[in-house]
């Protein structure tokens, strides 16, 4: 889980900006992207663990501080 981008928190804007900033740039520099795990949620939404060049999404992104594990209950940010 990412923080929002709309949130008024300026810490935690700040955060999700750095997020996607990260994502963009991993995405971009790709040369292989896996979708695995593939389901959906309460609502229906598509959902999936990702990895990019061989690179767990989450995983990378929970290490650099980014993002934050989720199991579908409540929000921690």
């Amino acid at each position: 889980d990412t923080p929002e981008l709309n949130d008024k928190r300026e810490e935690i804007k700040s955060i999700a900006i750095k997020a996607k900033e990260e994502l963009e740039k991993l995405l971009l520099n790709a040369k292989n992207i896996t979708l695995y795990n593939l389901g959906r949620d309460k609502y229906f939404r598509l959902l999936s663990s990702v990895k990019i060049d061989n690179v767990d999404v989450a995983e990378y992104m929970i290490k650099k501080g980014l993002a934050k594990e989720y199991d579908g209950g409540k929000k921690v940010w």
